[in-house]
Parts: structure tokens; C-alpha cells; sequence
């Protein structure tokens, strides 16, 4: 999905995420930490609620925004950015092996 922001205008995208896996607690609403970033070098740290108990399915809403990285909890990006998230649980299993993090592309499932 491409998605056009303007400069100074902040979009707030939707991302959901589906691991059955990252389901610890099937009496209880789990979180996900992820790093969330832009290739031109933007790096900001969200986390993802579960939708039910016992779902597997995380969501939440984050802000991009066109510019440069500023650390504010807004996703700074340029033209042409990629954006891609890592999820924190699975890329320290990664460090542990001495593999570089898994990198997802990022699903925008909705704009607002």
C-alpha cells in the first residue's frame, strides 16, 4: 500500500499484527512491544494491544509524520520510505543466536 503524507501533516495508520505465539495469557489482554521504523532512519518504540483475550491478534494506532527523526513518539518518514517493524520478544530470541532481528514490512490496515 503506498501512502502520500504532506509535509506537517500527521497520519495515523492502524497496524495489526496475527501470532498466536505471543498469546501468553489466555485469562488476560496481552501487549506487544515492537520498534517501529522508517529507512531514513527514523526508530520509534509502540505497543500493540491484544483485541480479545485469548485472540492473538495485536493492534494499534500509531502517528507518521513527514520529516526529520525527532524522537517523539511519531514515526518520521521521507519520500520513498519503507517502513518496517520488529517485535522486541522475537529479535531478542534472534540476539540469543546470534542472528541479526526479523524485519516485517509494516501492515497499514487502516488510515484515519
Amino acid at each position: 500500500m503506498l501512502i502520500q503524507i504532506n509535509i506537517n501533516q500527521i497520519l495515523k495508520i492502524e497496524i495489526k499484527l496475527l501470532d498466536i505465539d505471543l498469546n501468553k495469557d489466555s485469562q488476560s489482554i496481552d501487549n506487544v512491544e515492537i520498534i517501529v521504523e522508517s529507512t531514513s532512519g527514523d526508530e520509534e518504540v509502540f505497543f500493540l494491544f491484544e483485541t480479545n483475550i485469548n485472540s492473538g491478534i495485536f493492534t494499534s494506532k500509531i502517528q507518521v509524520r513527514n520529516g526529520a527523526p525527532l524522537n517523539d513518539s511519531i514515526l518520521q518518514v521521507s519520500n520513498g520510505d519503507s517502513v518496517f517493524f520488529i517485535i522486541t520478544t522475537i529479535m531478542m530470541d534472534q540476539v540469543f543466536q546470534n542472528k541479526p532481528p526479523l524485519k516485517q514490512l509494516l501492515m497499514i490496515t487502516r488510515l484515519f
